[in-house]
């Protein structure tokens, strides 16, 4: 206010006074005025946004946090991009996790781990599992056993990207001598035995649980004995062929058997896409 008070006076005086060297006095005090009212006003425009700032903070606190809350965005976005990151990893790391569990299992149980050749991952077939021809009288370590049927080289079968051809389905009767199996040994058994060779045709990383496959025989539903069959894997994530083995133990050993049906309990599914591939197929033998 004091300001404006100088102003006017300076205004005042140079109406009483006149010429001064030819510059009147006017014009010297009219230019002094013009100085100080600008600068008033210059002082007025920082005092009113002073003032309105103060009484509008939120605009001030937008001007602060406009950069900041960009970098908190981008900080957002990489710890997200951080977390995924380690829950892949962690994923992957629990994935080995089991494999190497597995095979460290395997390897207490004495069970002997698929060998690559030339081409064909070849798998243990079991401690029940005889080779031989019908008729034939063969002794393992697990016992002596007959080849009472035999079904050979039956023709392949396609579900989906899978081919399935099965070598052999033998009817097999005898005594368990080996006195590590527990609840048989020394007592006469009767199972059937499937082997199988199966093949994933297609590039694409399949499962295919073979092993859940039933077998009908007259009434009864057979599911393979996990103890006693073959090692079976439900991974093909390669075009590589291997072999299954697969045992039913059957409840009585009189039983006479001419036909059995072997059937598909679970399709092959493509592990990218989780899609079932193919139709149920059954394979009936008989003679």
């Amino acid at each position: 206010m004091w300001k404006k008070w100088l102003i006017t006076l300076a205004f005042t005086v140079s109406f009483s006074v006149k010429d001064l060297g030819g510059l009147s006095y006017f014009d010297l005090v009219g230019n002094e005025a013009n100085e100080l009212l600008t600068n008033n006003f210059s002082d007025e425009d920082e005092e009113s946004q002073v003032e309105r700032e103060n009484s509008n903070p939120s605009e001030k606190e937008n001007k602060n946090q406009q950069i900041p809350n960009t970098a908190k965005e981008n900080d957002v976005a990489e710890k997200k991009e951080a977390e995924e990151q380690v829950r892949k990893e962690d994923k992957e790391t629990k994935e080995k996790s089991t494999q190497d569990q597995d095979k460290k299992e395997d390897k207490e149980k004495g069970v002997k781990m698929p060998e690559d050749k030339a081409g064909f991952d070849e798998y243990p077939k079991g401690q029940f599992a005889v080779e031989g021809a019908q008729g034939e009288t063969v002794k393992t370590d697990t016992g002596t056993f007959v080849i009472e049927k035999q079904w050979t080289n039956l023709s392949k079968v396609y579900v989906g990207p899978m081919t399935i051809k099965i070598k052999n389905i033998n009817i097999v009767s005898g005594d368990v001598t080996d006195s590590a199996i527990s609840g048989i040994s020394g007592e006469k058994v009767k199972f059937v035995q499937v082997d199988a060779i199966l093949q994933n045709t297609s590039k694409e990383p399949i499962g295919f649980p073979f092993a859940a496959a039933t077998l009908h025989i007259g009434s009864k539903n057979l599911f393979a004995h996990d103890m006693f069959s073959g090692m079976t894997n439900v991974n093909f994530d390669t075009q590589i062929p291997r072999n299954t083995t697969l045992v039913y133990m059957l409840d009585d050993p009189t039983l006479n058997i001419s036909e059995v049906t072997l059937k598909l309990a679970k399709l092959p599914v493509n592990k990218k896409t989780k899609e079932e591939m193919g139709k149920r197929t059954s394979i009936n033998v008989s003679l």
